[in-house]
């Protein structure tokens, strides 16, 4: 009975994988796992211990079963921004072997602490979280991707629980880590003749925009549908909900946006 449980869930997965194919979504590289018989281990194991896998674009990905939802929590969606990738735009992430263990959450991005998030020095930070309905649908659902405030220097996406959203709304969603503070907001003049885009300082709004393609690539492999993509946010999170809707870079990424609580500028100009 079990190898037949893990032969279905193998059989699922390649099909999404073929569905996405498709549908003009980027193929995942199956060539990532280091053998069909490490993946296939992973699946029995989890097969035995209620667990969820999903095919991202760079690997599988293991999540967990809730009453109500499936989670995958902690998938990173950038390469980390360390060393040289520090004050610079983000990577995407490299391909892993195997199968991730995606069932808890990940570090935060480097903040003091207080009300809006735990204090962190850890800089491999950008990972994202992925929420959807327990019960598979026969037709993709809408994704809502949410963007923290917390004043562009605190915050983290574990402290909110998407479950009641997911539930009763029936829809799929991401929450989303990014660089903050100093790391994420610097502005200066060395930084800006380093870029290729010749601007500096907007590292964390970049980290927001990839992965919201980490959501484009992927999304449709968890069941949502990457041509009804909200993004919302609350605070710094609807300020950066904001910069998208101006920011033509971010045209394409996403077809809805809804700002709580949000601001179109730092500052009053000087009249």
């Amino acid at each position: 009975m079990l190898r037949s449980r893990v032969c279905v869930s193998t059989c699922a997965l390649l099909f999404i994988g073929v569905a996405a194919s498709c549908a003009g979504v980027e193929e995942p590289d199956r060539a990532a796992a280091d053998s069909d018989d490490a993946v296939t281990q992973d699946l029995a194991a989890g097969d035995r211990d209620g667990a969820v896998f999903a095919l991202t674009t760079e690997g599988f990905v293991r999540g967990i079963t809730t009453d109500a939802t499936r989670q995958f929590r902690g998938i990173p969606y950038a390469a980390p921004p360390v060393g040289d990738r520090r004050w610079k735009p983000p990577q995407r992430a490299a391909r892993w072997p195997g199968v991730l263990d995606t069932t808890q959450f990940r570090n935060h991005c480097p903040q003091a602490g207080g009300p809006f998030g735990e204090a962190s020095d850890t800089e491999d930070c950008l990972f994202l979280n992925v929420t959807t309905p327990r019960e598979l649908a026969f037709r993709l659902r809408p994704v809502m991707v949410w963007i923290h405030g917390g004043g562009l220097t605190a915050g983290q996406s574990d402290v909110y629980d998407p479950t009641p959203l997911v539930d009763q709304g029936d829809v799929i969603v991401v929450t989303i880590n990014y660089r903050l503070g100093a790391l994420g907001f610097t502005a200066h003049p060395s930084l800006t003749a380093e870029s290729a885009d010749a601007a500096s300082g907007n590292y964390g709004l970049l980290d927001q925009q990839e992965a919201l393609r980490w959501v484009r690539r992927n999304i449709l492999l968890f069941g949502g549908d990457p041509t009804r993509v909200t993004i919302f946010g609350e605070s710094a999170g609807g300020l950066s909900v904001h910069a998208h809707l101006a920011s033509p870079t971010s045209h394409g990424l996403f077809q809805r946006a809804i700002v709580q609580s949000g601001a179109y500028q730092l500052a009053q100009p000087s009249l």
